[in-house]
């Protein structure tokens, strides 16, 4: 089977497979999501010296797939053990990205503590604002507002 047969058969499947309603964190962890351990690598931030797992995170629905990074601590490893991450982690951490967006630029640096004039900081929020357009493409407003609610308190 090629490559493109078998991704518009994912894609088909995600697209069907893909509740009306997000009423519980096990209807979160069966959505369409990929999640792929990648390597252990070197804080990609700064220069810490912390050691992380890296994740390959891919959301699928009809349309196509988006796919990003996810990071866990070593210290969530079992007997030395990448543990693969739950998908509401993964979309908790996606959705925390975007929770200061509403306000504009300027406030969202208040917020996480970056200054307004600096070009990393705007390329941060830029990419917080593809991730929240993400999500509302994946999974409509009506779930991603679902989605919140279940990990509100999460």
């Amino acid at each position: 089977m090629s490559a493109s047969i078998f991704l518009r058969s994912l894609l088909t499947l995600a697209g069907k497979g893909l509740k009306k309603n997000i009423e519980t964190l096990q209807d979160i962890e069966a959505l369409p999501v990929g999640v792929e351990y990648m390597r252990e690598v070197l804080d990609p931030w700064d220069e810490s010296n912390t050691f992380y797992d890296q994740w390959r995170v891919t959301l699928y629905s009809a349309d196509g797939f988006y796919t990003t990074d996810y990071y866990t601590g070593m210290g969530l490893r079992k007997g030395g053990v990448p543990q693969k991450p739950k998908i509401a982690d993964v979309i908790y951490a996606l959705e925390s990205d975007t929770a200061s967006l509403g306000f504009g630029f300027s406030e969202w640096c208040k917020d996480f503590g970056y200054s307004d004039d600096s070009i990393k900081a705007l390329k941060t929020y830029k990419k917080c604002l593809e991730i929240e357009q993400v999500l509302k493409k994946y999974f409509g407003a009506m779930r991603l507002r679902q989605i919140r609610n279940l990990l509100q308190e999460y």
